[in-house]
């Protein structure tokens, strides 16, 4: 078979010629006897039968359910900058765990009250060892800095605490932050 002419064909009759020849060995397909005279209707859809069960997330009781922690743009952005004045701080240095816990809930609670919204809770980094240096085995941070969020996240303050955010650098960097509180409406 010779190939076709790689331009574009100006002769009608050149085109059916060349049409002829490339289809010169084409044959139709042989048809198939349908199985079914008729076109089988669709069945309907099977449904399965839902039982009724009513289940009610169980949520421990001292989470609170999540509610509008929304803060307008500008003030959100003003407390991760860190240019709302803080009105209050808190440094947990040489607490343990169970005094540290106790004492963020007095403070905060304190601080609410006295219609306070931004207060700071300087937590520190952790320990490190003599020679200033951490474990890299133990987890980062110390214990009071990766357990004061989920204090505020949990009863009592979940309800007091609108949002948080690290500290800039000049107010404790990551050892700090920033805890915005709601408006105390009493």
């Amino acid at each position: 078979m010779n190939a076709p002419p790689k331009g574009p064909i100006d002769d009608p009759e050149d085109e059916n010629a060349l049409w002829v020849q490339l289809t010169k060995d084409v044959r139709p397909l042989k048809r198939q006897k349908s199985l079914d005279s008729e076109p089988s209707k669709p069945k309907p859809a099977r449904t399965k039968k839902k039982k009724h069960v009513h289940h009610t997330p169980q949520t421990p009781p001292n989470i609170r359910k999540p509610q509008n922690t929304q803060l307008d743009k500008r003030t959100d952005e003003r407390l991760r900058k860190g240019q709302i004045p803080i009105e209050a701080h808190l440094d947990l240095h040489g607490f343990n765990q169970e005094q540290a816990h106790s004492a963020v809930n007095r403070f905060v609670q304190s601080a609410y009250h006295a219609h306070k919204r931004c207060v700071l809770i300087i937590t520190g980094k952790g320990q490190t060892d003599a020679d200033g240096l951490r474990d890299p085995l133990s987890p980062s941070g110390g214990i009071l800095k990766q357990k004061l969020p989920q204090w505020l996240t949990h009863a009592p303050l979940a309800s007091i605490v609108l949002k948080t955010y690290p500290a800039k650098p000049k107010d404790g960097g990551h050892g700090a932050l920033y805890v915005y509180l709601r408006r105390n409406k009493e």
